[in-house]
């Protein structure tokens, strides 16, 4: 039996990696998109007609990291490259076409976020994609095809960017370095494979939502502090914490979601925050230890037994020298 087909952009990503192996594991078959075919709308249908896909993963975007700065660019790939895709995959008979959005097309709140909020987006990134969104709806809709847009909460794990708050942590922590804390700022923390596996719950009931916006997250929101705790904890190394009190321009006085459209199709979170956290370190902290030098461990071993009220230089056969 021929494994089922499915079209991912931004394939290379975070999301998009661990989206390859958790299609693996259910027998679907992968194929990336070329970002510059999103700029090219003829090439675009020649090579969708040409796999004609089961499924649909638009997960590439620009602008949701801070060094992504070309307002043009940012235009170009979340509204015209969105377009393109829909328009493009117009013919094809798919069982689902999974529209990644954000959870920042909420813009501030003060309260947990519900999808039948007024969207209040103040910055180029969000409000592009907001329109996705809409274009979505709109093809959803008049032309009748399974459609639905995700509005992912904070989505970590294994492959995240290296810049990212959790993965930046472990590094510090496992290099004795000092880690800095944006402050109040609060999180809904999702892993991946929760993420994903509330994806999957939604392309089984796509009729259902059809042309609708949906969150995943947890729907309980955590500080930054409380993540570095937790990670610290469960690695047993501390190190120095710089805070900064002033948020990002950017950030939520409340990143919260409300999952009760997920909750209505069985789904719930499988992996609690520490849960999730345990694997990521273990897949990140192998990495990065595997890259540090003997006299970088012996300072490292010094601060974890100092924990523990034990003098490094009591030890009589040290580990390393």
């Amino acid at each position: 039996m021929q494994p089922k087909i499915a079209l991912i952009t931004g394939i290379n990503g975070f999301i998009g990696k661990n989206l390859v192996n958790h299609l693996k594991n259910k027998n679907i078959m992968s194929v990336g998109v070329p970002r510059e075919l999103l700029n090219n709308p003829v090439e675009l249908n020649k090579f969708i007609t040409d796999v004609n896909p089961n499924y649909i993963y638009h997960l590439a975007a620009y602008g949701n990291h801070h060094d992504q700065k070309e307002f043009d660019q940012t235009i170009i790939t979340n509204l015209i490259g969105t377009y393109a895709l829909l328009r493009a995959s117009l013919e094809i008979n798919y069982e689902a076409f999974i529209n990644i959005s954000t959870s920042s097309v909420y813009g501030k709140k003060t309260s947990v976020m519900r999808e039948t909020d007024t969207l209040e987006a103040d910055n180029f990134y969000s409000c592009t994609k907001i329109g996705a969104e809409y274009l979505a709806r709109a093809f959803a809709l008049e032309h009748n095809k399974n459609i639905v847009s995700v509005r992912p909460f904070s989505v970590y794990g294994e492959f995240e960017k290296e810049n990212r708050l959790i993965p930046t942590v472990i590094r510090k922590l496992v290099k004795n370095e000092h880690v800095d804390l944006i402050e109040p700022p609060m999180h809904d923390w999702i892993y991946i494979k929760d993420f994903l596996l509330g994806i999957d719950v939604l392309i089984d009931n796509i009729d259902k939502v059809r042309g609708d916006s949906v969150n995943i997250g947890t729907g309980r929101q955590r500080s930054n502090r409380e993540v570095y705790d937790i990670i610290s904890s469960i690695m047993r190394y501390k190190t120095k914490v710089k805070v900064t009190k002033t948020p990002r321009d950017y950030e939520s006085p409340r990143w919260q979601a409300d999952i009760t459209t997920m909750r209505l199709f069985g789904w719930k979170p499988k992996y609690s925050l520490e849960t999730g956290l345990q694997k990521t370190i273990e897949h990140f902290q192998q990495k990065y230890e595997s890259n540090i030098k003997e006299g970088d461990l012996s300072t490292i071993m010094e601060t974890t037994l100092g924990q523990f009220g034990v003098k490094f230089e009591d030890i009589n056969e040290k580990p390393f020298s």
